[in-house]
């Protein structure tokens, strides 16, 4: 098979919003090649350090080499939309990429995207208002959790900038080759969205993935597991490296982690912490809706 394959479209965010089942669904259409594993946030050179083995171009192509004949090649990190930089390494990288972004009402976003960092093992204040009271203090270099690959992502104001971020992709790319999704939509109608996305990806319509949920709200049931498998002893870790090849130990972790996890229904937000960040929310939203040009009028709600 060629090597020689590159991406020429890219799902770029918003964490939480439904990326992961679309990864899932495009990744089962013949006419596309999705790689196995998501977040590699090559272009975010803002965020990741180079020491990381997705900042080598090399290494970040390689995750290409089994596509062939498929129209469309395609990635998903939803870091690339916080990122002040990767629209425009992206579009330098390809001029003429399709660009997929996906949004959520913030107030739904913002506790489900804590949540995750809680079980992603990033987080490790579970309290959300706490959390979002340490930023202040992260951004000093303070309470930050260990082997966070990048502490921007507890920047909780900053990763919920939809408006800004989204501006800068129609900026590089024009707003034809930007397809914003909604994630309030995407729940609704699935098939509906989708079928939209793969018209916007000149790849068939038609196409019917077998629907799943393929990112539920989870808690680990051990936190000495998961930390283990966060941070192994060099014992385990050094090993395990020079024997197996790096796509069978993340299939691995992601495996084990999947194990150590169990489905939970989130705790709902307290009734003043939602009144206020809707308050705080809406300016936002407001230029969000100017923006897209579409009403967001159902977003923030305090009730």
């Amino acid at each position: 098979m060629s090597s020689t394959r590159s991406p020429n479209f890219f799902i770029v965010g918003a964490p939480k919003c439904g990326t992961t089942a679309m990864h899932d669904y495009l990744s089962q259409h013949p006419d596309v090649f999705m790689p196995s594993a998501k977040e590699h946030n090559h272009f975010a050179t803002d965020l990741i350090p180079q020491s990381d083995p997705y900042a080598s171009r090399e290494h970040y192509l390689a995750l290409f080499r089994d596509a062939s004949h498929e129209i469309r090649v395609g990635e998903t990190s939803v870091f690339h939309l916080y990122s002040r930089v990767a629209a425009q390494g992206i579009h330098s990288f390809e001029p003429d990429a399709r660009i997929v972004v996906m949004l959520r009402d913030p107030l739904q976003w913002i506790a489900s995207y804590h949540s995750q960092m809680l079980y992603n093992g990033d987080e490790n204040v579970s309290d959300l208002e706490a959390a979002l009271d340490a930023e202040s203090d992260r951004r000093r270099g303070r309470r930050v959790p260990e082997r966070l690959r990048f502490v921007q992502r507890l920047f909780y104001s900053e990763v919920m900038g939809f408006s800004e971020q989204l501006e800068r992709y129609f900026v590089e790319f024009g707003r034809g080759s930007v397809h914003v999704i909604l994630h309030d939509e995407f729940v609704r109608d699935p098939a509906g969205v989708l079928r939209d996305l793969l018209v916007f990806l000149e790849v068939d319509p038609e196409f019917e993935p077998q629907w799943r949920v393929s990112n539920p709200n989870k808690e680990v049931r051990s936190r000495l597991v998961s930390e283990f498998l966060r941070r192994p002893p060099a014992w385990v870790a050094e090993p395990v490296t020079r024997i197996f090849p790096e796509a069978w130990r993340r299939a691995a972790r992601v495996r084990l982690r999947r194990l150590n996890a169990t489905e939970k229904e989130r705790t709902a937000m307290g009734v003043d912490l939602r009144r206020q960040l809707a308050v705080e929310f809406r300016p936002e939203v407001d230029r969000l809706q100017d923006l897209l040009g579409r009403s967001l009028s159902t977003w923030c709600d305090p009730s």
